[in-house]
């Protein structure tokens, strides 16, 4: 009688095909697992590599294709087949099959302006007849519905190739190959340092962004980017460290230089935080003293900025850090200290408003602000009254 239920064997069936492609997507999870185990936590997709997983999940027929940004990986069991994307922050969906004509291509190996790509039709839904490319039959199908491999076709860097394929019921569709041509990327990063992005190629007029990561104890100390032998500037910023090249024209050698983080409140060497101007009369070397003397009360004025914008203190932050400060009171015909202080933060061509914070001046110490890495300015906003600082201690917060 289970034999000529049709409507449960199909059940029974569609609930196989569903666990075994579960198992897939979980065996395939499990060698990204591995992976970040092996990076220690800091994989990333240009980690993932095509062959690795292909070897590693051999007895599903892995099929890895390269998207912009993502791979799909194609499974096979016992002729269930699972197609999986794996997206740019290494998540794992399961994309399914939408009916539609399923075309990949691998690029292979480049030589004199020509490249060898590996191509993969199928259609589980209507069949394959023939192929063309370039107007050249290259495959005739017979109706199949299996998966076809065109191996090392040769395309011209920089020309489409058109690929027709005729279905099993005579529909034509039409795809495009388009290679441009390709620029290897070389990094040199100094000691404490590493970069978010490690592709190795990149295609012509293609955007790259990356980033130079400081460790604990070591900072950047310059950044230089060379783009067909020629050094850049644009897009490229040594101190937040980023790398922005709008349009790849040539190879990319990037190399990043590092310091070690020492961390002195002398700021005579790579300090946590350094004032580099001031609005003063006062050089900011005495500003410093003043903060840093372990004096909680200097004298009648202290660090005072005042409601004419005379008392501006611009600073750098080399690492994320707390400051705590102590005031003494101050007033005349100016009005008091005890005013908010405004910061505001450097974003590469202007400073623009960061925060609003209290100040106080009866000498006890108080949390002022957290400020991440970055250049900052301190002013005093109010319309009358003046912000009063006699010491400073900072806090490493990482």
């Amino acid at each position: 009688m289970l034999i000529g239920d049709n409507g449960i064997l199909a059940k029974v069936s569609e609930a196989k095909k569903e666990q075994i492609i579960a198992e897939m997507q979980e065996q395939l999870a499990l060698k990204i697992q591995e992976l970040q185990i092996e990076k220690e936590g800091k994989a990333t997709l240009e980690d993932v590599q095509n062959s690795w997983i292909e070897d590693e999940l051999k007895n599903y027929g892995a099929l890895v294709i390269d998207i912009e940004n993502e791979k799909i990986v194609k499974m096979n069991k016992e002729g269930v087949v699972g197609r999986f994307k794996i997206e740019l922050n290494l998540n794992i969906i399961e994309i399914g099959y939408n009916g539609d004509t399923e075309f990949y291509y691998k690029k292979g190996n480049e030589s004199e302006g020509k490249v060898n790509v590996t191509i993969y039709i199928q259609d589980e839904a209507n069949g394959i007849n023939q192929i063309e490319i370039d107007n050249n039959i290259v495959k005739s199908g017979n109706g199949t519905k299996e998966l076809i491999t065109i191996s090392d076709y040769e395309v011209q860097i920089g020309t489409e190739s058109i690929i027709k394929i005729t279905l099993a019921n005579g529909e034509m569709i039409e795809k495009k190959i388009l290679i441009e041509h390709t620029y290897k990327i070389e990094i040199q990063l100094g000691e404490g340092l590493d970069i978010d992005n490690k592709i190795q190629e990149i295609s012509h007029n293609k955007l790259y962004k990356a980033t130079i990561i400081e460790d604990d104890t070591h900072i950047i100390d310059g950044i230089t980017v060379t783009m067909g032998g020629e050094e850049i500037s644009k897009g490229i910023d040594s101190f937040s460290g980023n790398i922005e090249i709008d349009q790849v024209i040539g190879d990319i050698k990037i190399v990043a230089t590092s310091k070690e983080f020492i961390e002195l409140i002398t700021f005579d060497r790579a300090e946590t935080i350094d004032i580099e101007n001031t609005g003063f009369a006062d050089d900011p070397n005495l500003i410093k003293q003043v903060l840093f003397d372990k004096n909680i009360s200097n004298g009648i004025y202290g660090v005072l900025i005042n409601r004419f914008g005379a008392g501006k203190i611009d600073l750098t932050v080399y690492k994320e850090v707390t400051i705590y400060a102590y005031g003494d009171g101050y007033g005349d015909v100016g009005g008091n200290a005890g005013n908010n202080a405004v910061f505001q933060k450097w974003n590469g061509t202007d400073y623009e408003p960061y925060a609003s914070v209290p100040t106080y001046f009866n000498l006890n110490r108080y949390k002022l602000i957290e400020l991440p890495k970055g250049k900052y300015r301190i002013l005093n906003p109010e319309n009358w009254g003046y912000v009063r600082f006699d010491e400073w201690e900072l806090e490493r917060i990482k």
